[in-house]
């Protein structure tokens, strides 16, 4: 397990993704790099839609390659 994953949890932090991926965010919009090929779940604290069509929800389901970026936005 990553070691700063597991700091994060121990200190209460939520984890945005079930992955431990890059995740940079705005209020209005989030980026996601995912760190390995497969599936992830994100969550954030809004609803937010990918900025590759969609509807506006906080969970999202990902099936992404490594290295690959989803970007949310709140207006798309």
């Amino acid at each position: 397990m990553n070691v700063l994953r597991w700091l994060a949890r121990k200190a209460g932090a939520t984890l945005w993704s079930s992955e431990p991926d890059i995740v940079r965010a705005t209020k209005d919009a989030a980026m996601v790099v995912a760190s390995k090929s497969g599936r992830r779940t994100v969550i954030f604290p809004r609803p937010l839609a990918s900025v590759e069509g969609g509807l506006a929800q906080r969970s999202h389901v990902l099936e992404t390659e490594f290295g690959e970026v989803r970007i949310f936005a709140a207006d798309v």
